[in-house]
């Protein structure tokens, strides 16, 4: 996907959100404070998890976060300004107790990243219904409100797959997803 393409989609999620917002808090009463449901899907390196999470995106209607749209929302400065203010009062006392979930106690130097990714997910995740791809979602969001798979293929089918996507020997193909599976 282009990084126009990343651009559009978050830009018109944003919106989204911020109109759901303001139609919420121009109801009169407190606005809910309730994660929607998601979809969360980790998978093997070229095992097609991309590609059933798309088709769960496609067949529900929700918008599906892979890794590239996520990063850009956790790198891109205009994207975590927009987040911080679409962000309620209980953002930072729900990072915290993610990171004590995790066994932090505060920040862990050089998180930076971590904390905008965290907050991005966050956002989403109280804005609207989620497909959600790898990014170890399935780790800070509550397992109460999501449907999580993990998709996996045997080597050989994946060694193709990858092959066949960055136009490599299956030998090239067989070190690099291997080197992925042990990291």
């Amino acid at each position: 996907m282009s990084t126009t393409g990343v651009e559009k989609i978050v830009e018109r999620q944003m919106r989204n959100w911020e109109l759901a917002r303001s139609q919420r808090d121009g109801g009169g009463g407190a606005p809910a404070r309730r994660v929607f449901e998601f979809f969360t899907i980790s998978r093997q390196k070229s095992s097609g998890g991309s590609a059933v999470a798309h088709a769960l995106g496609q067949r529900t209607g929700w918008q599906v976060y892979d890794q590239e749209i996520l990063n850009y929302m956790a790198h891109n400065d205009a994207v975590q300004q927009r987040i911080y203010e679409l962000a309620d009062e209980h953002a930072e006392g729900y990072l915290e107790s993610i990171l004590k979930n995790l066994g932090f106690d505060g920040l862990p130097p050089g998180s930076d990243y971590f904390r905008k990714l965290v907050n991005s997910i966050h956002v989403i995740a109280h804005g609207s219904h989620a497909v959600f791809v790898g990014r170890g979602v399935n780790f800070i969001l509550p397992a109460e409100r999501s449907l999580r798979a993990r998709v996996i293929a045997p080597e050989d089918v994946r060694f193709e797959r990858y092959a066949e996507q960055v136009r490599c020997s299956l030998k090239d193909a067989a070190t690099v997803v291997r080197e992925q599976d042990a990291s």
